[in-house]
C-alpha cells in the first residue's frame, strides 16, 4: 500500500526536489496540528485575595493551573492533559498588556477581546508573553488586508471617490495598501465587501484586523456589536472632518470609587445664591490651583510618608506648570525630578501622578498651564504605565482630547507597556525637547573614522535598539560586538545593552556630578558625546563585513600599532606603514619624501629607533611600490589581515602597575580580548644597564652622585624582571672598567650573562635577535626570540574581578587556592566592564551550543 502511494505521490511524478517535500511535510503538519508549533508557557488563572484589586479576569475556566500556547493561529488556554480551555485567534484580541510587580510569581498578562471579555493570568513569563502576542498583532497588521469599519462613513458627495460604509463593514485593502498604511497614513484605498464598492477613506474609521486571510463570519458579527468597539479603538474618530468623538472624558466617575472625599466646607446664611454655588464642595479630579494637603487617591492616605511624597510631587507640577507663583524659573530637571522621582521608586505612586496630571489637564482655562501639563503627560508616558485598573481611564483621556501631543503621549504609554518603565527620571535633553514642542529627539553619534551621524532616540529606546538602528544606517552586516559610549569630563563609558539611553546618560550623569561638586554649590552642567565603537572582537574576521572594516575596525586598530602595544617585526612594520599611507594619500607620491617627518604616524612608537630614518624611508617606499594600484579601502583591509595573524588582534590595553607578583616586572601591559587577560611585558625601549653605567661615569663628575645614579639605575632594571646578580655584575664591571672608547659602549655583556630559563628580556634583546642568530657562540642560547606575553589567563580561569578609581583586582583559578593580580590604575572601570563583557557573550554562547545539543 506504501509502495503504491508512493508511486502515485505528486513529488515523484514531478520530480520534486528533496527539500521541497521535506517543506511540505512540515506544511501540512503546521495547518494540521497548529498547538504542536505553539510556544508554551506556565501559567496560574486569577483567584483568590490577592486578585481582589485585579481589573475583571474574565469568563470562569475550568481549570486554573493552565498552559498558555501562543503559535501563529492564536493563544490556546490548555490543561495539563493537552485539553484546549481556550481559544483566541488574533483577530479576536485587541489589547494585550501585563504588569511587574518585584514579586516574580506575582506578575500578570491581560487578553482583552472583541466581545468585551478579559482574561487576567498570572505567570513568571508575562512579560514575555505579552511580547509574544504583540509581535503577532503588529505584525498581521501591517501585513494584513482586511479593515473593519468602526463607524458609518458617507462620501461627501455623488459622484466622489470616496467609499461609503456603514459600521461593521468589511473592507479589502487594494492596490498597495496594506495595514501598515492604514496606521502610517490618513487615507487608504479598498473595496467594501458588502456592496463590492471601491473608493477611499479616512484611516481613522477603520480597525486593522490581525490577519492575513478573511477572518470567519462569526468573528467580523462580533465587531458589529455595541460595546466592543471601546477595546478596539485605535484613532479618534472623525467624519467628513468634523470631529464626532465624545465629550472629553474625565475622572469625574473614576474619583467616585477612588479619590478620597473632598473636604467639607461650612457657609454662613446670608451667602447669596452665586456665593453658595461658588462654596459647593470641592471637585477633587478638575484643574486647581491650591498645593495639595493630602493626595488624590484614598489608597495613599494611610502610608504617611507616601502621601507626603505625592503632596511634594503636586506642589512641584503647580510650580512647574505656572500655577504656583515661585521665584525659581523653570529651567533644567528640577521640578521634573521632584515630579518623577517618587513613582519611579514606589510603583502605589504611579496611579497617583497620573490621575494628578489629568486633573490639572481637566477644564483648565489658563492656555500656558495646560500646555505645560501637556508636556509633564508627554514626560510620564515615557518614563512609567499606570497600573490595569486606571489604564483605560488614561487611554480614554487621551483618546478623547484634541491636543497634538495627546495621540502622542498614547503612542508613547503603549510603548512604555511593552517596553518596560525607566529607573531614571527623564534626561534634561528630554524635558528641553518637549518644551520646544518636539517630540522627535536626534542624537549625534561620532564614528572612528571622524564622522558622525544624527539618529532619533525616544524615551524607550535600549541601547541594543540604537546599535542596530546604527547598524542598518551604516549597512553592516551585524551589530554584534559593537557598543554605544559616552564621553562625559575625562571618562569614557560603555552603555550596557540593557539599558534605557537616556536612563544612563541621566545616571551617569548624576554620577560625576556627585563626584566633582562645584565650590560654590551650583549645579554644574556636564556635556557628553556618544560615540559607536567595536568593543567585543570575538567574531571579528577582516574582510567578511566590509563597512565595518572601513569604518571601525582599521581606525580602531591603528592608534594601538602605533603606540607599540602588539608585538611587530622591522619587517611587518613597513609593510604596514606603507599600508598606512597609502590609506592616507593613495596613489600620490609627492609626500613619499616627508616619510622621515611623520615616522611616528606611520612606524610602531617602540620600533622607531631600530634604524635610522632613511633605511625606514626605503623600506616602506619599497613595501608601497609592491602594492601599486591598491585602493585605500583595500589597504584598509589588507592592513587589518595582517594584524589579524597576531594573538593581540582586537585587544583593548591597559597599562598597570602590579603589586603582588614579583616574577613579573612592576610596569605591565594587560591586553583584555576573546583569548582571555593577556599579562605583557611593556614595549619600552631602553639601553642595557652596562651601557647606562659607562655612560653615567662620562657625565657625573661627583663620585658620591655616580654611585646614587646606579643604585637608582639598579633597582629600575630589577623591577622589569632581570636578576639581581646579572644587573650588579654588569654595573660593576662599568664603575671598575678603565678610560671608555666608543668601541667599548656597543659591547653587550648581557649576551654572555644570559641564562636560558629567564623568561623577561629587555626589549632590545628582541631587535638585536637577527645578530645573535648569526653568531654560532650564542645561537644555542638564543633559540627563539624573546617572547613579551608573559602569560595568557582564559576567561575560564578567571574567578573574580573588581575595580575601584585607583585600582584593578584580578582572581585566577579557585577562590580559595587562586592567584591574585592586583594592578594600581585610573582604567579599572574600563577593565572591569571589558571583562564583564566577554565573559557575559562566553557563557552566552555556551548555554546556545547546550540548547542547541539539547534540541539534536
Amino acid at each position: 500500500m506504501y509502495v503504491l502511494l508512493h508511486e502515485q505521490s505528486y513529488y515523484l511524478k514531478e520530480k520534486i526536489a528533496a527539500l521541497r517535500v521535506k517543506e511540505d511535510v512540515v506544511g501540512y503538519a503546521k495547518f494540521k496540528w497548529p498547538l504542536l508549533f505553539s510556544r508554551f508557557y506556565e501559567a496560574y488563572r486569577n483567584s483568590g485575595k490577592f486578585y481582589e484589586t485585579c481589573r475583571n479576569s474574565g469568563p470562569n475556566l475550568p481549570k486554573n493551573d493552565v498552559i498558555i500556547a501562543v503559535n501563529w493561529t492564536g493563544v490556546y488556554v490548555v490543561d495539563d492533559q493537552e485539553q484546549v480551555l481556550l481559544e483566541l485567534s488574533f483577530p479576536e484580541i485587541t489589547t494585550v498588556s501585563s504588569q511587574k510587580t518585584n514579586k516574580v510569581f506575582s506578575q500578570t498578562f491581560t487578553l482583552s477581546t472583541v466581545r468585551g471579555e478579559e482574561f487576567t493570568f498570572q505567570s513568571p513569563n508575562a512579560e514575555d508573553i505579552r511580547d509574544l502576542v504583540v509581535y503577532f498583532l503588529e505584525g498581521l497588521k501591517k501585513r494584513s488586508k482586511f479593515v473593519i469599519a468602526l463607524q458609518d462613513y458617507k462620501a461627501p458627495g455623488e459622484g466622489s471617490s470616496f467609499l461609503t460604509f456603514q459600521k461593521g463593514d468589511l473592507i479589502v485593502l487594494e492596490d498597495d495598501s496594506t495595514g501598515e498604511t492604514v496606521m502610517n497614513s490618513g487615507w487608504c484605498v479598498g473595496r467594501c465587501e458588502r456592496t463590492g464598492e471601491r473608493g477611499d477613506f479616512p484611516a481613522e474609521t477603520v480597525y486593522v484586523l490581525p490577519a492575513c486571510s478573511k477572518p470567519p463570519t462569526d468573528i467580523l458579527a462580533l465587531f458589529s456589536l455595541e460595546g466592543a468597539e471601546h477595546g478596539r479603538k485605535l484613532y479618534p474618530q472623525q467624519v467628513n472632518g468634523t470631529d464626532t468623538r465624545e465629550k472629553p472624558h474625565s475622572l469625574a466617575e473614576y474619583a467616585l470609587d477612588h479619590f478620597r472625599p473632598p473636604p467639607k466646607r461650612t457657609m454662613s446664611k446670608a451667602l447669596t445664591l452665586t456665593s453658595a454655588r461658588r462654596g459647593t464642595p470641592e471637585e477633587l479630579w478638575r484643574h486647581g490651583r491650591e498645593p495639595l494637603k493630602q493626595p488624590l487617591l484614598k489608597k495613599l492616605l494611610t502610608k504617611e510618608e507616601l502621601a507626603e511624597e505625592a503632596c511634594f510631587a503636586f506642589n512641584a507640577m503647580l510650580k512647574y506648570m505656572g500655577d504656583l507663583p515661585t521665584k525659581r524659573p523653570r529651567v533644567g530637571n528640577e521640578y521634573t525630578d521632584q515630579i518623577f522621582d517618587g513613582p519611579l521608586k514606589h510603583e502605589i505612586l504611579r496611579d497617583e501622578i497620573y490621575c494628578q496630571i489629568m486633573k490639572q489637564l481637566t477644564d483648565n482655562r489658563n492656555r500656558l498651564s495646560e500646555e505645560r501639563g501637556w508636556e509633564l503627560m508627554w514626560l510620564a508616558t515615557g518614563l512609567f504605565a499606570c497600573s490595569q485598573n486606571l489604564l483605560k481611564e488614561v487611554t480614554l483621556f487621551l483618546r478623547t482630547r484634541r491636543h497634538p501631543i495627546s495621540q502622542d503621549s498614547l503612542q508613547r504609554l503603549q510603548k512604555t507597556l511593552r517596553n518596560g518603565q525607566r529607573k531614571y527620571p527623564p534626561h534634561q535633553v528630554e524635558v528641553e525637547a518637549i518644551q520646544h514642542k518636539t517630540t522627535q529627539i536626534f542624537h549625534k553619534v561620532y564614528f572612528p573614522d571622524d564622522t558622525d551621524e544624527a539618529f532619533e532616540v525616544d524615551s524607550s529606546t535600549r541601547a541594543k535598539d540604537f546599535c542596530q538602528n546604527i547598524s542598518q544606517r551604516l549597512n553592516l552586516r551585524s551589530s554584534e560586538g559593537f557598543s554605544l559610549f559616552v564621553k562625559i569630563a575625562d571618562k569614557v563609558i560603555s552603555v550596557p545593552e540593557g539599558d534605557f539611553f537616556f536612563d544612563f546618560v541621566r545616571h551617569l550623569t548624576d554620577w560625576i556630578k556627585k563626584a566633582r561638586p562645584s565650590r560654590d554649590g551650583s549645579s554644574l552642567q556636564f556635556t557628553y558625546q556618544v560615540f559607536f565603537m567595536k568593543k567585543l572582537w570575538t567574531n571579528t574576521v577582516p574582510g567578511k563585513d566590509r563597512n565595518a572594516d572601513l569604518i571601525f575596525h582599521f581606525h580602531q586598530e591603528l592608534p594601538k600599532l602605533l603606540r607599540g602595544y602588539h608585538k611587530c617585526t622591522k619587517e611587518e612594520a613597513s609593510r604596514l606603514a606603507a599600508l598606512v599611507y597609502r590609506v592616507r594619500f593613495g596613489e600620490s607620491k609627492q609626500e613619499l619624501q616627508a616619510i622621515p617627518q611623520m615616522l611616528r604616524e606611520l612606524v610602531p612608537a617602540d620600533l622607531i629607533k631600530i634604524q635610522n630614518a632613511t633605511d625606514w624611508k626605503r623600506s616602506i617606499v619599497a613595501a608601497y611600490n609592491q602594492d601599486a594600484g591598491m585602493s585605500p579601502e583595500d589597504a584598509k583591509i589588507t592592513f587589518l589581515k595582517i594584524i589579524y595573524r597576531w594573538p593581540t588582534f582586537g585587544s583593548a590595553f591597559f597599562e598597570v602597575k602590579q603589586t603582588t607578583e614579583p616574577n613579573y616586572p612592576e610596569m605591565l601591559l594587560i591586553a583584555i580580548n576573546k583569548h582571555g587577560v593577556s599579562l605583557i611585558h611593556p614595549q619600552t625601549k631602553v639601553d642595557c644597564p652596562h651601557s647606562l653605567a659607562i655612560r653615567a661615569k662620562r657625565i657625573f663628575s661627583d663620585h658620591n652622585d655616580l654611585l646614587q645614579y646606579n643604585k637608582k639605575l639598579q633597582h629600575a632594571f630589577m623591577n622589569r624582571g632581570y636578576p639581581k646578580a646579572l644587573v650588579c655584575s654588569q654595573i660593576d664591571r662599568a664603575q671598575n672598567s678603565g678610560p671608555t672608547t666608543s668601541t667599548e659602549t656597543n659591547i653587550i655583556p648581557l649576551v654572555t650573562t644570559y641564562q636560558p630559563e629567564l623568561h623577561k628580556l629587555n626589549n632590545l634583546l628582541k631587535t638585536g635577535f637577527p645578530l645573535l642568530q648569526s653568531s654560532t657562540t650564542t645561537q644555542h642560547i638564543f633559540k627563539e626570540p624573546p617572547k613579551e606575553i608573559l602569560v595568557t589567563h582564559p576567561f575560564t580561569r578567571i574567578s573574580n574581578w573588581s575595580s575601584g578609581n585607583t585600582y584593578f583586582h584580578m582572581t585566577i583559578g579557585n577562590l580559595v587556592r587562586g592567584s591574585k593580580l592586583l594592578c594600581e590604575t585610573s582604567l579599572g572601570y574600563k577593565m572591569d566592564d571589558l571583562l564583564t563583557s566577554y565573559i557575559s557573550l562566553m557563557l552566552t554562547n555556551m548555554n546556545k551550543q547546550r540548547g542547541t545539543l539539547r534540541i539534536k
